[in-house]
């Protein structure tokens, strides 16, 4: 049974009631539909445009090789109306996030939240940080807070990745909520979603397995030697809070931090996106702690290995899995270090 963790209070939503509030969010979401509307038509349509200019000059000269002679010109014709299309599309999306934004601020402030748009992120280690071409700034970031029992920080973060032609900006909507105990890494990774936070690489042997039902949506890992305490802190309860509120979202454990990581921004503008983040946090993040709270209780940890150059802590008595805990790319190191030795001494002793 899913139960609120009694630290959060949740939300007052006056504020998105009021009449005023209400027409500027549906003027928002309006033009938001057409802008996507409009830059969709204008992609559409200059792809339409240059195809069927090649299959008239085919038509008219029979060669299809031909039919590319006018295409620079055209091409020279469209650029500045499509600059220009663009450069419009750009500006009133720009225009649209930062009333988005606003949006959230004047939320956050009914709730007694500390809110900055472009604010720099503390460091995280998820590997997720490292990747791409990152300055760690967060397109808004919202903090309950600090001394509060649990801090909870919801984030909407991006990064770029490739270049060139090949160049994108990956969009995140970031949940995480202080845990009160440094805890092994575990990870629930949402199973018909490819990206989400770009997790450590897990060996078979890391990974966990789930009740019926639960596999169809997650999969789980954790590190070696640290099987008691993903069933521990993924108990039932945390699984069905986290099937009904996150399906979509990667849940990840490390350190003394709860990450709940969406594949897209969250749409701070929005009552229901609130809604679902304060369901995240209260049943989903409030069973992770009552967990994570009952596992200091019961046993002191002690370490049983590292991983990624971290100390991994562990409940459970036996320690059989080895105090080596290793990813794919660890395996593969060893294997290519045995056979250095062996061809060493095979030179050595065996010529």
């Amino acid at each position: 049974m899913i139960t609120p963790n009694p630290w959060w209070d949740g939300f007052d939503y006056s504020f998105f009631y009021n009449s005023e509030t209400s027409a500027k969010a549906n003027r928002i979401e309006m033009v938001d539909k057409v802008l996507k509307g409009f830059l969709k038509v204008v992609v559409f349509g200059a792809i339409g445009v240059f195809v069927l200019f090649i299959i008239i000059n085919w038509i008219k000269t029979g060669s299809f090789t031909e039919s590319y002679s006018g295409i620079f010109s055209l091409l020279f014709n469209f650029f500045p109306l499509l600059f220009i299309f663009t450069f419009i599309g750009v500006f009133i999306k720009g225009f649209l996030n930062k009333y988005k934004n606003q949006f959230a601020k004047s939320f956050a402030t009914q709730n007694n939240l500390i809110a900055d748009e472009k604010v720099r992120l503390p460091f995280y280690p998820l590997p997720l940080f490292s990747r791409g071409n990152q300055d760690g700034i967060a397109n808004i970031a919202i903090y309950t807070s600090r001394t509060m029992e649990s801090p909870v920080t919801f984030a909407n973060w991006s990064y770029t990745s490739g270049s060139g032609k090949n160049k994108q900006t990956i969009q995140k909507g970031l949940l995480i909520i202080d845990l009160p105990q440094m805890v092994p890494n575990m990870v629930l990774k949402p199973k018909n979603i490819i990206d989400t936070a770009g997790s450590d690489s897990y060996s078979n042997n890391e990974k966990r397995g789930l009740p019926a039902g639960v596999d169809n949506i997650f999969v789980g890992y954790s590190a070696r030697g640290t099987e008691t305490d993903f069933y521990y802190i993924f108990a039932p309860d945390v699984l069905e809070a986290a099937i009904t509120y996150a399906p979509k979202m990667e849940i990840q454990v490390l350190d003394n931090k709860l990450y709940i990581i969406n594949n897209e921004f969250f749409d701070l503008h929005d009552i229901a996106t609130w809604k679902q983040l304060e369901n995240m946090v209260s049943k989903v993040g409030g069973q992770v702690l009552e967990q994570v709270n009952r596992w200091t209780t019961n046993d002191a940890p002690v370490l049983v290995g590292v991983r990624n150059g971290r100390d991994i802590y562990s409940i459970s008595s036996s320690t059989s899995g080895g105090t080596t805990l290793t990813s794919k790319t660890s395996v593969s190191s060893i294997v290519f270090v045995v056979v250095i030795l062996g061809i060493l001494l095979y030179n050595l002793f065996l010529r």
